[in-house]
């Protein structure tokens, strides 16, 4: 039986995130939350563009919204509080709050169409790495995985990568990316190659 005169942990919440919310009827509470979760992705898809987020973007949502929904529905049930007191008064305004949410998304896909560019940049390049590994350096092993770790600082369109290999060996390549020829090249340095058996 849920608990609500707690703050502890509320599962439900932690399931449903700004479900939850809106059953409750605190759906402004909720579209905030999703936006700062949202923002919070983003900023993170701008730091950190190869990382994959979806742990840590199910993690802020289990986190914040499990912790949370308890508190809230606590205050709302005490004050009949359907936003919080301690933010400016335009926040109870409807279109503020859809406002907020709708920016928030729109940024957050746009961050996730550009990470999804480096997504197929990273997936390309796995079958050129194996090419590279067969063909120049009769090197009978496969890439199975390319992670682009660095954006380079110096060439534009050029990325410092990690490719994964059948053995489990990790080795450093270099990808240069030019998306209005759509050509994409792949460099293996040799010392790389020699470390490989």
């Amino acid at each position: 039986m849920e608990s609500n005169k707690g703050y502890n942990f509320n599962i439900w919440a932690a399931i449903f995130g700004p479900l939850y919310y809106i059953y409750k009827g605190l759906w402004k509470k909720g579209l905030i939350l999703s936006s700062l979760i949202l923002i919070v992705i983003g900023v993170a898809g701008l730091l950190f563009p190869t990382a994959s987020l979806n742990w840590v973007t199910i993690g802020l949502n289990v986190g914040v919204y499990g912790a949370l929904a308890n508190f809230d529905i606590n205050r709302k049930e005490q004050f009949n509080e359907k936003m919080w007191k301690e933010l400016p008064p335009v926040f109870n305004l409807n279109w503020v709050v859809i406002l907020i949410f709708a920016i928030s998304f729109i940024f957050s896909i746009a961050i996730a169409t550009d990470n999804g560019s480096i997504t197929e940049i990273e997936d390309a390049s796995v079958d050129i790495v194996t090419d590279i590994l067969h063909n120049q350096f009769n090197i009978p092993l496969d890439a199975i995985d390319v992670m682009i770790v660095n954006e380079s600082e110096t060439a534009e369109n050029t990325y410092e990568a990690r490719a994964t290999l059948s053995n489990n060996t990790v080795i450093n390549i270099s990808i240069e990316y030019y998306p209005d020829r759509d050509n994409l090249y792949v460099y293996i340095p040799y010392e790389e190659v020699m470390y490989i058996y």
